[in-house]
């Protein structure tokens, strides 16, 4: 059976959200979802316009992506920093500035196209937390903080 696209129509469903935060020991305010909410609405409209993430991925943004990158706060205890390498269109990076508020981001990625759609986002949601660095991962020096990255490098690499 084809499926039927219907423009304009986006449904959010933020049980996913709540269980992986709550998975983690976090509980989201109203605002977080909102922000959350909004952010995938974005990913939804501009970030597929953009060709930084597929158009079927619409209707699995939350429990796919959001969802999914709310679960590294398993392995962050509020640290003052987080770099976040590869980001693209800022996966996991921004659902986790969200979720983090008093944690600077700083969200790594080689594109300047992506990254100044990463700086149009970041303006919409208001991530007072959020900077951003277009860079190649491979030109960066020294040991960085906090490293969480999805698809962008082998945990050798990160490791290194």
């Amino acid at each position: 059976m084809a499926r039927v696209s219907r423009p304009g129509l986006f449904l959010f469903h933020v049980e996913h959200l709540i269980a992986a935060a709550g998975y983690c020991g976090i509980e989201l305010s109203t605002d977080q979802l909102s922000r959350l909410e909004t952010y995938a609405r974005w990913l939804a409209s501009e970030g597929v316009r953009a060709g930084g993430i597929g158009p079927a991925e619409s209707d699995r943004l939350e429990r796919r992506h959001l969802a999914d990158s709310l679960l590294f706060l398993v392995g962050l205890d509020q640290p003052e920093e987080v770099w976040d390498l590869g980001t693209g269109l800022g996966l996991p990076g921004v659902p986790l500035a969200i979720a983090m508020p008093d944690t600077r981001f700083v969200l790594v990625d080689r594109s300047v196209r992506r990254i100044e759609l990463l700086r149009r986002v970041i303006r919409i949601l208001d991530l007072e937390n959020c900077e951003t660095l277009p860079i190649q991962i491979d030109d960066l020096e020294g040991p960085l903080p906090n490293i969480v990255a999805r698809a962008s490098l082998s945990p050798s690499q990160m490791l290194s």
